[in-house]
């Protein structure tokens, strides 16, 4: 009988945390909320972390379209140039006013010859002399001559993709109408300084994706015309370089190249420089003057180089910048005093740089930002006032929630009620009724108190949430940097703590009992009791109070989150990372490997005890099911949380999905799942609950019925409950010793 219980109340508590756990996977898949993205007008839902990352996840690619990747604020002129990059006029591909068309080219415009893919070996030259532009890519026109283009007068040549490898002074020559040029996803190393001389209406020039490490940049002083110019990922290093005088160049992008320094002089020439590309370099020096004549420069990217320090004056001549990106350099600092000049900023990217190395005066300054991304979500609390902040949920909070969405909620309320609840009961269970085996008791008692913190906390939270529901970013600082926050992270930690603690102590107390009862080892007395709980209550509260003391002038320990525990799984190196590592993954990974090898250790000697001696082995199984329950939940608690932390700090990158399911669902599970252990599984508290509901039962009936004589009811009661005492002394008669009936 009590074999089949335990089986039954073992099985209902694993069942029950895996429906729950399903529940939270199903409810996750339902309608896109605050932290998921849609794809256009379907029910298909991504996390938000995955748009814009050059990888296309809807089906049919909305995140990775331009509207929805451009930051148009920031880049106002990135956006006029994706309007003025399509034709003007609208293709016709009916119409066509050439002649000598080779065999598969199209016509379109009456004179724009397109050319694309064909293999073609050289330029057409049959085509009749009115054409205006020649779109020749995709094909093997790797050799040219003067010859080339020289009977036709054009405004776009298009040769991307043709395997060029060098390019003859002279190609060009007599094309002075050309407005755009495009020679890009080629095998370029070289261009003559000749080559392109005489295109003074040239606009746009491309020579990206090729191999170039050098180019004579005075090979451009004639086109004083161009507006736009793409040298992007090639191999220059530009080293004694000097851009010519190009009084329009607008645009210019150098990313994916090997520059080193930006020189002061390298720049100069280029006053009306707009929008300028510099990411994906290896620029590790910048002269304080390198941008004294852009006066206009409206978008600045510096990204992913190896930056540790700029000059703080190096900004000062951008009066106009808009857009600054800084993200994912080596920074030993950032200071305000650094973007003071930029005041005006709208958008600002220092994605990478860690929150140590940021001065978050910075956002009190640059009060007009209306973009601003950074490393994760925490960091976006100290620009509350930006009006979109990426990433814009950690998988716990959005901009809006502190709980972003409403499985998560529910869950706070559900399992936090559930603790409060189950562990109230093992309370009143405890003191209501007088139990024999006193200091087991007060041990269990304190583990209820634990565990009862643990639901206190996850109340709290919840009630939180609803107060911040809807405005959270306006708020999110205020509370993750407030003692209230600290506070309630403390309680959350001292309670885990301290019931891994008297969880392992109760494991070591029934090791030496059971396993090795003639070990010489003392009684546990209440005295006893009571030094090894005020001493494990001592070390848990400690645990929680060292880094808020430590850090007493930093409440980031703490308020890395909105539920403000610190586990550092989501960013696993912020402050005080050594010590969250030292407690999850020492004292809670120790304890979990103790627990386990304790009711091991209790298996082995109780089965070969049982083996000696004419007793029924059933009494084995019911054993065998105690000890498998009690070491699978605490796995099931303890061993997801120690191996994502494990991933976390070896760098690999944690789903904000999984996070938040850990801090929600699988970190205060044991609080709920105590009780059901350790109190109501037992056949003592199952036989006082019985008779205290039997007594309650017996005398509402007794109420209930008036028209019954005094002496039916005296007669009725006793006998009730001496039958449920019978079924009780029945069970303890059988049990092999006060503290095993304890632990079945």
């Amino acid at each position: 009988m009590q074999c089949k219980r335990s089986v039954v109340c073992g099985l209902a508590v694993v069942t029950g945390a895996v429906l729950i756990t399903a529940l939270f996977f199903i409810l996750r898949h339902g309608p896109c909320d605050e932290a998921m993205f849609r794809c256009g007008n379907s029910t298909v839902c991504i996390p938000k972390k995955f748009v814009c990352n050059d990888h296309k996840d809807c089906p049919g690619g909305e995140d990775e379209n331009a509207y929805t990747c451009t930051d148009f604020h920031g880049k106002g002129y990135f956006n006029r140039l994706l309007m003025v990059s399509s034709p003007g006029l609208k293709p016709n591909f009916n119409d066509c006013g050439l002649t000598g068309v080779p065999l598969g080219c199209t016509c379109r415009n009456l004179t724009w010859l397109y050319c694309k893919n064909l293999g073609l070996t050289e330029v057409p030259q049959d085509v009749s002399t009115n054409v205006t532009r020649m779109i020749l890519m995709n094909n093997s026109i790797q050799n040219h001559t003067q010859d080339s283009f020289s009977k036709y007068t054009l405004d776009l040549i298009t040769l991307s993709g043709n395997g060029i490898t060098e390019i003859q002074p002279g190609v060009f020559s007599g094309q002075s109408n050309l407005q755009k040029l495009d020679l890009s996803q080629n095998y370029l190393h070289w261009v003559h300084p000749d080559t392109l001389l005489g295109l003074y209406s040239l606009d746009w020039l491309f020579i990206a994706d090729n191999q170039l490490q050098v180019f004579p940049l005075q090979g451009l002083r004639e086109l004083t015309s161009l507006s736009w110019l793409d040298f992007s990922t090639n191999n220059l290093t530009l080293d004694g370089e000097i851009f010519p005088y190009l009084p329009n160049l607008k645009v210019l992008w150098l990313g994916c190249n090997s520059l080193t320094r930006l020189d002061k002089n390298l720049l100069r020439g280029l006053p009306g420089l707009d929008h300028l590309k510099l990411q994906r370099n290896k620029i590790s020096w910048v002269d304080e003057d390198a941008f004294e004549m852009q006066k206009s420069l409206a978008e600045l990217d510096l990204s992913n180089n190896l930056l540790h320090a700029l000059p703080e004056t190096v900004f000062e001549p951008l009066e106009s910048l808009s857009n600054l990106m800084l993200a994912w350099n080596p920074f030993d600092m950032v200071s305000s005093e650094l973007l003071a000049p930029v005041a005006n900023l709208s958008s600002l990217d220092l994605q990478g740089v860690h929150l140590d190395n940021l001065d978050v005066e910075i956002f009190n300054r640059l009060r007009r930002l209306e973009f601003v991304y950074l490393t994760t979500f925490y960091y976006c609390t100290y620009a509350a006032h930006a009006r979109t902040c990426k990433p814009n949920t950690d998988g716990v909070s959005s901009s809006d929630h502190l709980l972003a969405r409403p499985i998560l909620r529910a869950m706070v309320w559900l399992i936090g009620s559930l603790t409060c609840l189950g562990n109230a009961l093992v309370l009143w269970g405890r003191f209501s009724e007088r139990d024999e085996n006193r200091e087991l008791s007060f041990i269990v008692r304190n583990l209820a108190v634990a565990d009862l913190l643990m639901g206190i906390y996850l109340i709290v939270i919840g009630v939180q949430d609803t107060q911040f529901r809807g405005e959270y970013s306006r708020r999110a600082h205020h509370w993750m940097s407030s003692w209230a926050c600290t506070i309630i992270g403390m309680l959350a930690m001292a309670s885990s703590e301290v019931s891994v603690l008297i969880l392992v102590f109760l494991s070591l107390e029934r090791f030496l009992l059971i396993a090795v009862p003639f070990g010489g080892h003392q009684k546990l007395t209440m005295k006893i009791a009571y030094r090894s709980v005020s001493l494990i209550w001592l070390t848990g509260l400690c645990f929680a109070a060292i880094p808020a003391v430590h850090w007493r002038h930093s409440t980031r320990f703490y308020g890395t989150n909105g539920m403000c525990f610190p586990l550092h799984i989501d960013d696993p190196f912020l402050l005080g990372w050594q010590y969250s590592a030292f407690v999850v993954l020492g004292v809670n990974t120790t304890a979990l490997v103790l627990i386990a090898l304790l009711y091991t250790g209790m298996f082995v000697s109780i089965w070969r005890t049982r083996h000696a001696t004419p007793i029924s082995s059933v009494k084995d199984i019911e054993f065998i099911v105690r000890f498998f329950f009690i070491i699978l939940t605490d796995a099931m608690c303890w061993a997801p949380i120690i191996a994502l932390k494990l991933l976390a700090m070896g760098r690999v990158h944690i789903s904000d999905e999984l996070y938040a399911w850990v801090v929600v669902f699988i970190l205060p599970v044991n609080s709920a799942i105590n009780p059901l252990l350790y109190t109501f599984t037992t056949p003592r508290y199952r036989s006082q609950l019985g008779q205290a509901w039997i007594r309650r039962f017996g005398w509402s009936t007794g109420l209930a019925r008036m028209g019954h004589s005094q002496s039916t009811q005296s007669s009725l009661m006793p006998r009730i409950v001496s039958t449920v005492e019978s079924f009780s002394n029945y069970e303890d008669e059988t049990a092999y010793s006060g503290t095993e009936t304890e632990l079945r």
